[in-house]
């Protein structure tokens, strides 16, 4: 499967039009309280790249490039148009569970080196408590985008493009990642927080390990845990209000035998 066929589409675009292109890659994890979610992946060009193309081709970026492969994987695709002439594809797919998530990335970025490095979504259970942890690398470094591009339209060509062009992808490309943990937040390393979303940028040239954990508690046991503490506690208040009872009892004095209280 030509899975990674969005960024290498963008890449190979600065390839034959230069830095002159610009062009985000988009990722957005949303992770459900149950550990299922859903990942979207996208790319946008700016004006100057949609131009570029549609002169070229006679068609928008969004219509240039075959994704009848990844809609085969069972991703759902979308072509997008902007108001300002720019023009992206973005394809979202659900997952079932933690390790889904991360099996679904690395099946659409393909074979290292990628630009999606590394990803990592665990979800623990406790008797109370649930618990995220998020861990994933983005890697925009050159020979990273180098070799993508190098993979999917060969070496030697790409080497003839990179040189009469003298281009550097690194000028045109940077991602933004957005993720949504279930729970509060308890540890991140993100640039910004937007209510309860995360948000990463990386410009090109760049790596950035991208670390979040979040918690929730399961109040149905919490609440029942709950009753039972109180119940616990109201018996043990009983017991010890039976023990005084008993003691004050027995210490208090024996009852006279003759009704009058005479002695005889």
């Amino acid at each position: 499967m030509k899975s990674r066929v969005l960024i290498v589409a963008v890449l190979s675009l600065f390839a034959l039009f230069g830095a002159a292109c610009k062009s985000t890659i988009g990722l957005s994890v949303v992770v459900d309280a149950d550990g299922g979610g859903e990942i979207s992946i996208g790319i946008q060009v700016d004006p100057k790249a949609e131009k570029a193309i549609y002169e070229l081709t006679g068609k928008s970026f969004s219509d240039s490039y075959a994704v009848s492969d990844v809609a085969a994987a069972g991703w759902k695709v979308a072509r997008l148009r902007g108001p300002d002439g720019s023009s992206g594809v973005s394809v979202t797919r659900r997952f079932g569970a933690p390790e889904e998530a991360g099996a679904m990335l690395r099946a659409i970025a393909g074979r290292p080196p990628v630009v999606f490095e590394t990803f990592e979504l665990n979800r623990s259970d406790g008797l109370l408590r649930v618990e995220f942890d998020l861990a994933m690398t983005i890697n925009l470094r050159s020979k990273v985008l180098s070799d993508t591009v190098a993979a999917a339209i060969g070496k030697a060509e790409f080497s003839k493009l990179s040189t009469g062009f003298g281009i550097s992808l690194t000028d045109g490309v940077s991602a933004e990642v957005r993720v949504a943990l279930p729970g509060t937040i308890s540890s991140n390393n993100a640039q910004a927080v937007e209510g309860s979303i995360l948000v990463w940028s990386v410009k090109g040239g760049e790596r950035l390990e991208m670390t979040a954990k979040s918690a929730y508690f399961q109040w149905p046991y919490v609440g029942g845990a709950a009753v039972v503490g109180v119940s616990g506690i109201s018996l043990v208040v009983l017991l010890a209000s039976d023990v005084r009872r008993r003691r004050r009892a027995r210490s208090a004095p024996a009852a006279s035998a003759d009704p009058l209280g005479e002695t005889q």
